[in-house]
């Protein structure tokens, strides 16, 4: 009998006396044959009314049959009834978690991770999380919320920057485009092998394009020409042509019209009849413009 469970039903007895073979008598003759799924439907039914104990003993048993997913539910169950059993809940969650790893059951190891996070927001989950993630991601939101645990948790440098970029396309999928552009920024900082992800670099100017168009637009000129001048670096590409509209409108921004026309005359170059070089002309003939009363009119589309 496993020693965990055998306390239990030391327990139980003290508690209980040595009463007539009730369900639970039953329930746990069958636990000690190994019954391990009758013991676990018979604990379940009765801890509907029966309290914590019955839930930690049905937690115990879904996990010796395999029952991972019931296990984990089981255990959250326990903390529920008796809050004062919270470190008794995590510790069964945690051996549920090791035993979801070595049978490669996502779905059990989710169910650990979501308890685990709702019991104790600072108990570390790393080593599930990053087995978790790797195996099958959640939806975005829950890919970026459980990212930065399983980084801690990576084992190698290969393995921290395949999440790296996987946190990037999460945070940028769930709207948050600056989170995005930093994560694809640290990618591209640490890893050689840029050309086996050859789109990166463009998800990056696209996102500090999206991030510095922001800033501009909430009144923040200064953060938004740090953003802008990471997207101009692909001045090639049309996102980075853009760019160079909006930094110079940050530069604008800033009372520095001169810096203003040098970014807008990088935009000249190449086709004059580009439409980011016409309206790039149109800016300039607009700071010569004795009448301008200042403002820097966007051009249609950004």
């Amino acid at each position: 009998m496993k020693p965990i469970f055998a306390a239990l039903l030391v327990a139980a007895h003290l508690a209980g006396g040595c009463g007539g073979a009730g369900a639970e008598e039953r329930a746990d003759e069958a636990y000690a044959a190994r019954r391990y799924a009758d013991a676990y439907a018979a604990y379940r039914a009765l801890a509907e009314d029966g309290g914590a104990s019955l839930w930690a003993k049905a937690g115990a048993a879904a996990a010796a049959a395999g029952m991972l997913d019931s296990a984990a539910a089981a255990y959250r169950s326990l903390a529920a009834a008796d809050p004062g059993r919270t470190g008794e809940a995590l510790e069964g969650l945690d051996r549920t978690g090791r035993l979801a790893i070595r049978s490669s059951n996502l779905r059990a190891l989710r169910m650990v991770v979501d308890g685990i996070t709702a019991l104790d927001s600072v108990r570390p989950v790393g080593r599930f999380a990053y087995p978790l993630l790797r195996g099958a991601p959640p939806a975005p939101a829950d890919t970026a919320r459980l990212l930065p645990a399983a980084l801690a948790a990576a084992p190698d440098a290969e393995a921290f920057d395949a999440l790296l970029l996987a946190w990037g396309r999460a945070l940028e999928a769930g709207g948050d485009c600056t989170g995005a552009a930093e994560a694809y920024r640290g990618f591209l900082r640490r890893t050689a092998h840029v050309r086996a992800e050859p789109g990166v670099r463009e998800r990056l100017t696209a996102c500090a394009y999206e991030a510095g168009m922001a800033s501009l637009e909430a009144g923040r000129p200064v953060e938004a020409e740090r953003w802008l001048q990471i997207a101009v670096a692909d001045s090639g590409g049309p996102e980075g042509r853009r760019a160079l509209l909006a930094l110079g409108d940050a530069r604008l921004a800033q009372g520095d019209p001169i810096a203003a026309a040098i970014v807008w005359q990088r935009a000249l170059r190449g086709d004059p009849d580009d439409s980011v070089a016409v309206e790039a002309a149109r800016r300039i003939r607009t700071l010569a413009d004795p009448d301008t009363t200042g403002g820097s009119p966007r051009m249609e589309g950004e």
